[in-house]
């Protein structure tokens, strides 16, 4: 194994969480694709010696065939971590920003405050926000927007994550276990959290929604302070487009992210309120009945009478489909916004 600096090992990922339950069982938690699995004394014993300081192949205890096998295993299962600070998920590219060096759950207070405050300001700011670019009459000057466009981005992206992540430690239980910027088709930011033993469906729904929360507080505010008196003349006045363009975007980040595609914030929350794993996937799998011919009968059964259940289930699933068509052409209009700015 090839190391880049001397005692640095591939190392069990951050963001596997391994617990032993009461009947004596050992389970990990890939927290990053949200998959729970049993492991063995020996598999849970490799798994947890791998600390980065030492050979993945000459663990005390443990044969050489033990060590390659356990590697493999572990490897196949996104559990084992070979780069500080880059990681790659499919066709993902994630680069880790921050790692909190306490992973176990806090009881400090300041979480519990900061997202109480998001929860009940970002609205009223958004109101204003909206009702101020209405009634003023200032100009937006244009010099600067595309600078704003592209610290609205960073920064919205990264408030997003952060609004998550506080969210989640507020609750009981709950675990912040990495942050940092993804690369895919189009750039953005990612957070890894642990609410698998937040019990309350509530607290998991105001977590999803933190982000977009803390989106459209932000769009709120930048509107305010773009229109405010002191931007309507003299010099002042060239830097109201870098926080107007800051609101659209965050504005735009916010509308994205509630859109029920599988991932985003608006799927999470639905799915959690009706009760599914992930709704954007059983809307597909219902959608693709329809035109997979004789298996609609296995959908609706062979009676005549259709129950209000599975026609429920039907219309939810071609709505959810549909809605998730808008994705495409909401990000084609960001990016084109984005080029014309720019250039």
């Amino acid at each position: 194994m090839k190391t880049a600096k001397k005692n640095k090992y591939p190392r069990m990922a951050n963001y596997v969480v391994i617990r032993r339950g009461k009947d004596g069982g050992i389970t990990a938690r890939n927290c990053i694709i949200g998959e729970e699995i049993e492991l063995t004394e020996i598999q849970a014993g490799y798994l947890m010696s791998l600390n980065g300081k030492r050979d993945p192949f000459s663990i005390p205890g443990f044969t050489s065939k033990q060590c390659r096998e356990l590697y493999e295993l572990f490897d196949d299962m996104l559990m084992i971590r070979k780069k500080k600070h880059g990681n790659r998920v499919g066709l993902t590219f994630m680069l880790t920003l921050f790692v909190p060096k306490r992973l176990r759950a806090t009881k400090s207070i300041i979480p519990k405050i900061l997202n109480f405050l998001l929860m009940i300001t970002f609205l009223p700011a958004f109101i204003m926000g909206i009702h101020s670019c209405l009634i003023c009459e200032n100009y937006i000057s244009a010099e600067y927007e595309a600078v704003g466009l592209i610290l609205s981005i960073v920064i919205g992206l990264l408030a997003h994550e952060f609004a998550h992540a506080i969210a989640c430690i507020s609750c009981k239980n709950g675990r912040f276990l990495e942050m940092g910027l993804m690369f895919n088709f189009f750039p953005g930011a990612y957070v890894i959290l642990d609410d698998s033993r937040i019990k309350s469906r509530l607290a998991k729904i105001q977590i999803n929604l933190a982000g977009i929360e803390m989106n459209l507080l932000i769009s709120g505010v930048c509107l305010l302070i773009a229109y405010h008196p002191m931007f309507s003349s003299g010099v002042q006045s060239s830097f109201s487009g870098i926080f107007f363009m800051a609101a659209v975007e965050n504005a735009i980040l916010a509308l994205i992210n509630l859109l029920c595609v599988r991932g985003f914030d608006g799927e999470h929350v639905l799915s959690l309120l009706v009760g599914k794993s992930s709704l954007a996937r059983d809307s597909a799998k219902v959608v693709k009945s329809l035109f997979a011919g004789p298996s609609i009968n296995k959908l609706f059964g062979n009676s005549r009478h259709v129950s209000s259940n599975t026609f429920a289930s039907v219309c939810t699933g071609v709505v959810v489909v549909c809605i998730q068509s808008i994705l495409p052409i909401m990000l084609l209009f960001d990016v084109v916004c984005t080029i014309g700015e720019l250039f």
